[in-house]
């Protein structure tokens, strides 16, 4: 039971690599002059699931610790990275949904939502680090 929270996490994680790659290709090809190929429907469909993976991922997690343990965020800063990597993503995903939604030639905006994506990333694989300490500390007794 305690390990469908970071598993669903590191699947959602993957797809937020795998997405960040797509991007990467974008800056690729409009930034550097790179001829390469940018799949943008894909690029979209695979962010969407990572965000909304790692969303129901969190929740799982607040659930679990909360049955587990009786309380939420009582897992050093693991729960409070937690939320501050969501709300980064989520302000990744909101400027990703106004780029799907009208397409046009921007410049500031898809920066900006790189970045923050690129941010929210890294800070998940932080959260990683973070949530093995967790699971060596509170469930292994190690």
């Amino acid at each position: 039971m305690l390990l469908i929270h970071p598993t669903l996490q590191a699947i959602a994680i993957g797809l937020a690599l795998t997405a960040l790659m797509l991007g990467v290709q974008r800056v690729r090809s409009l930034h550097l002059g790179h001829k390469v190929r940018f799949p943008r429907k894909v690029h979209v469909r695979v962010g969407k699931l990572a965000i909304a993976g790692l969303l129901v991922g969190a929740g799982l997690g607040m659930a679990m610790t909360r049955h587990a343990w009786g309380q939420s965020f009582m897992t050093m800063g693991h729960g409070v990275g937690g939320v501050v990597t969501l709300a980064v993503f989520s302000v990744g995903g909101a400027t990703g949904w106004m780029l799907d939604r009208k397409p046009k030639k921007r410049v500031w905006l898809p920066a900006f939502h790189g970045l923050t994506n690129t941010l929210g990333v890294a800070l998940a694989i932080n959260q990683v680090r973070t949530g093995i300490e967790v699971y060596r500390i509170f469930v292994s007794g190690l």
